[in-house]
């Protein structure tokens, strides 16, 4: 499992839950044919922005995800 796919659940999962991120994550992950242990920003975003599309508490929690990922220096992470 990469580094990055930890942060992501990380950013994702603080109100959903670390399972329940997980889960989402690898859905659409999957719909948007996202390799997640190879995960960059760009493909983070392509999935939190699918994500950001279901409503309630999960689009709620990829919006704010989409946010702080945006802010974290992704470019000093390693994937793989």
């Amino acid at each position: 499992m990469s580094h990055n796919l930890e942060q992501a659940i990380e950013l994702f999962g603080s109100a959903i839950g670390e399972r329940k991120a997980r889960e989402m994550l690898r859905v659409a992950a999957a719909a948007e044919n996202v390799d997640l242990d190879q995960l960059g920003l760009e493909e983070l975003m392509r999935v939190l922005e699918r994500l950001a599309t279901v409503p309630g508490l999960i689009g709620i929690s990829a919006r704010f995800a989409k946010s702080r990922a945006a802010l974290r220096d992704w470019s000093t992470t390693t994937t793989g």
